[in-house]
């Protein structure tokens, strides 16, 4: 299962987070998404800009290209039935940002 680690703060600890999110058709997070936010106009989530070179399978990038339902991903990942492009979004970022700004006050 793929998760992602979020300092506490005024805890000490690390939280992990699940990062295959059926609901917003992610099965795994990305090195490029932490810091991104999901309202981003261009790489965010609905954005107008796909990563869908996700992958050496011809055939899904050219289906994500042309609009196919796409899930979300790191670079290479592969599920059955699945077209995966590029995770470019912290699912997460309310939390992160949230936690960054009560370590900043």
């Amino acid at each position: 299962m793929c998760k992602i680690m979020m300092p506490l703060v005024n805890k000490g600890s690390i939280e992990t987070l699940n990062m295959k999110l059926p609901a917003l058709k992610v099965s795994t997070g990305s090195n490029m998404s932490p810091l991104f936010i999901p309202r981003k106009p261009y790489y965010g989530i609905g954005g107008e800009r796909k990563m869908c070179m996700n992958s050496f399978d011809d055939d899904a990038v050219k289906q994500c290209e042309n609009g196919a339902e796409v899930w979300y991903a790191a670079w290479g990942y592969e599920e059955d039935h699945k077209i995966h492009a590029r995770l470019t979004w912290n699912p997460y970022y309310e939390k992160l940002e949230a936690q960054m700004t009560a370590l900043a006050m």
